[in-house]
């Protein structure tokens, strides 16, 4: 079987949301460079994570 597209990785909202919610001043594409994902990719899951949990208080 040949795979075709870019390989499938498996990587939760809550963890973009702790890298981009983290102290560090994190762009999406270095969240996406350290998830192996790409950016809107990580924007999505960003979004999807403050759907499920709600804002984080700080």
């Amino acid at each position: 079987m040949i795979s075709r597209g870019r390989p499938r990785v498996s990587i939760t909202p809550g963890q973009v949301r702790r890298l981009a919610d983290s102290p560090q001043r994190t762009t999406w594409k270095q969240i996406a460079d350290t998830l192996g994902i790409s950016v809107p990719t990580a924007m999505r899951l960003y979004k999807k994570s403050k759907q499920e949990t709600g804002p984080q208080k700080h």
